[in-house]
């Protein structure tokens, strides 16, 4: 890791059905500019709860309606989930003035 250069990590469990959550694991990035870019892994592990526009874009609907735009990790973090800075937004990610943060914001997940 380069010296000054943290990285929040976010674990959140997405429903699938009635009974089963599956984990996840996100880098939060405000430099990625879509809302969640996904592993191979993971997309294969949540395809169900893929759904994809008129225009063959990927998303993931919330329960209160909001869509969640979703692309393949870039090659060089492959193996990695990433939360980007329109999914921040939304979530209102927030960095206090004692430099801790916290999700104001956060849904009854997906």
């Amino acid at each position: 890791m380069k010296k000054g250069h943290n990285r929040l990590l976010l674990r959140i469990s997405i429903k699938m059905d009635r009974h089963l959550y599956i984990p996840l694991t996100f880098v939060c990035d405000t430099g990625a500019c879509t809302s969640l870019y996904l592993s191979k892994k993971a997309k294969d592990t949540f395809k169900l709860r893929i759904l994809k526009d008129e225009l063959d874009n990927e998303y993931i609907e919330l329960r209160d309606g909001k869509k969640l735009a979703i692309e393949d990790t870039p090659y060089n973090h492959d193996s990695i989930n990433i939360i980007g800075l329109k999914a921040l937004a939304y979530f209102e990610l927030n960095l206090k003035k004692d430099h801790t943060y916290d999700f104001d914001n956060l849904p009854i997940y997906f």
